[in-house]
């Protein structure tokens, strides 16, 4: 079985990339940092920052700025908010269920672009040996 000469760890957030230096000066086990030419793809989750009431607030997303979500699941987070607000309300119980259908129907497609490739296709999961 061949081994490869490149690894890879995480630690605190962060990702570290490594290769194992086989030259003739190098001590046994030393590694150095990956070619400038090689490059990475990490698919990761990505967790949004929450509304603030104003822009200059830090970490927040203000009422002029956009969240890192897609533009097409942008209406999703009014109907969550809408769901809420209609549902504090008993009089108002009818159109809260209405904005839960559509905030459930919305994470759904969410969920579904989520496990998809751009073109619409499934994902490949590519096995690799360690």
């Amino acid at each position: 079985m061949a081994y490869r000469d490149e690894v890879y760890w995480i630690e605190r957030d962060k990702i570290g990339i490594a290769k194992l230096d086989r030259s003739a000066t190098s001590i046994a086990n030393e590694f150095t940092g990956p070619d400038g030419s090689i490059s990475v793809t990490v698919f990761a989750v990505l967790n949004d920052s929450d509304f603030g009431d104003t822009d200059s607030v830090t970490g927040k997303i203000g009422p002029t700025e956009s969240p890192a979500i897609p533009e097409e699941f942008h209406q999703a987070i009014a109907y969550g908010v809408l769901d809420k607000l209609y549902s504090q309300n008993p009089t108002t119980i009818q159109v809260a269920t209405y904005w839960n259908s559509r905030f459930n129907a919305a994470i759904l497609e969410g969920k579904k672009y989520a496990n998809t490739g751009r073109d619409g296709a499934a994902p490949k999961i590519k096995p690799a040996e360690y």
